[in-house]
């Protein structure tokens, strides 16, 4: 599967870029180059080229917290544009958790975006945040199914 990752941070002229380097490890297992756009008198660090295997951690937190329900819920999907959204709320990534978001959801200092395009974004999402049933996972996949889907 075709993947492009991305990601949106806003940035605040009160935060540590250190700190905002860390929530991304925390969530990626790495940083990725991080670019500072300014957009209306906003900034954002922005990732563009963020590798699929970057996407293992977020995988197995989902599975291990079994939250699948709750991502797939929050997920903010773009069929248009072949792209799904995870609002990743920031100050739980501080503190090595993730939350992820509806987009309503207000957080003082703004969310995460990751940013999943995929010619088969449907295919991306049954892999990534299957469907349960009672709690359980209809079909379990492995990370590395990814590479062959």
């Amino acid at each position: 599967m075709n993947l492009k990752i991305s990601m949106r941070i806003p940035f605040y002229s009160t935060e540590d870029r250190k700190k905002i380097e860390q929530i991304v490890l925390n969530l990626l297992g790495e940083v990725p180059e991080l670019t500072e756009v300014k957009e209306k008198n906003r900034v954002y660090l922005v990732a563009d080229k963020i590798r699929t295997e970057a996407l293992r951690s977020f995988f197995m937190y989902v599975r291990k917290q079994e939250i699948l329900d709750t991502v797939r819920s929050c997920v903010v999907i773009y069929p248009e544009e072949g792209e799904v959204v995870f609002n990743i709320h920031k100050q739980a990534l501080m503190v090595e958790k993730i939350a992820v978001v509806s987009s309503d959801t207000y957080s003082p200092l703004g969310n995460l975006k990751l940013i999943i395009q995929s010619g088969n974004i449907e295919k991306f999402l049954d892999w990534f945040v299957p469907e349960t049933s009672e709690g359980k996972v209809l079909r379990n996949r492995k990370f590395d199914e990814i590479f062959n889907l």
